[in-house]
């Protein structure tokens, strides 16, 4: 018991603050631009025939493809939550995944968008 007391007492506690902010090569960007980052994602969807039916300033994206209204891509910010519904590849259905890590989010949209390039 001496031994853990001794071994506790040695450890420093350091506090680490969440800023919510993206931190990229050129910019730092907070949560109320984080749409902007995903809307240039989905940016070069456009060429395959999706088009951009809502953006709100902060907090929605909603994508379709023409012609195949069913297949949508929607991106909502709502309670500190990343809400994720994409469409699967060749089926009717969709997948809801929700994220509270914005850069997991980034990362998932940018893998998603490839499988289209």
């Amino acid at each position: 018991m001496d031994y853990m007391a001794n071994t506790v007492t040695n450890v420093m506690n350091t506090n680490v603050m969440n800023t919510n902010k993206l931190y990229d090569d050129t910019t730092i960007v907070d949560d109320t631009t984080i749409v902007e980052h995903f809307q240039h994602i989905l940016t070069p969807l456009e060429q395959y025939g999706w088009r951009f039916v809502k953006s709100d300033s902060n907090n929605t994206i909603v994508m379709n493809k023409k012609f195949h209204e069913l297949e949508e891509i929607a991106i909502e910010y709502k309670y500190t939550l990343y809400h994720f519904n994409l469409p699967i590849h060749n089926s009717i259905y969709s997948y809801y995944k929700k994220f509270t890590n914005v850069y997991d989010a980034l990362e998932y949209l940018e893998l998603y968008v490839d499988q289209f390039l």
